[in-house]
């Protein structure tokens, strides 16, 4: 686990060896910004892989990603069903709908909006405007 490349600044050393590997040298920082969209298929498709990585800076991503999700948590709740169908279930259709259910529902749709306030008012780093 101590060489997962998708553990903690691991991540960072794959991208920049697959830049680098590209580029014949490490880059730090991304190439300035332009009026040009970037051609990420110019140095082959090690690049093409790199952007596979990441939402995007302007969300170009986001419907795979949003299908990536999904099919996590569609795959775990399967999971789940099926490890000892015989069991009963927990949180029955009675307790969804249950005043203290019901509240907890609100709090957590409330913090999660709140805490995406919070991380719109951070440096958008994403943004090649940021570099």
């Amino acid at each position: 686990m101590k060489n997962d490349p998708f553990i903690g600044s691991g991540l960072i050393d794959v991208v920049n060896k697959s830049v680098a590997s590209k580029c014949s040298q490490k880059l730090d920082r991304p190439p300035a910004m332009s009026n040009a969209s970037i051609d990420l298929s110019k140095d082959g498709d090690g690049d093409r892989q790199v952007a596979a990585w990441f939402l995007g800076p302007r969300a170009e991503n986001v419907d795979m990603f949003m299908k990536l999700v999904e099919e996590a948590i569609t795959d775990h709740a399967y999971w789940r069903r099926n490890f000892h169908p015989e069991d009963p279930a927990v949180i029955s259709d009675a307790i969804q709908r249950e005043a203290g259910y019901l509240d907890a529902v609100a709090r957590t749709k409330s913090e999660l909006f709140k805490l995406l306030a919070q991380l719109k008012s951070s440096v958008p780093f994403s943004s090649m405007r940021y570099q």
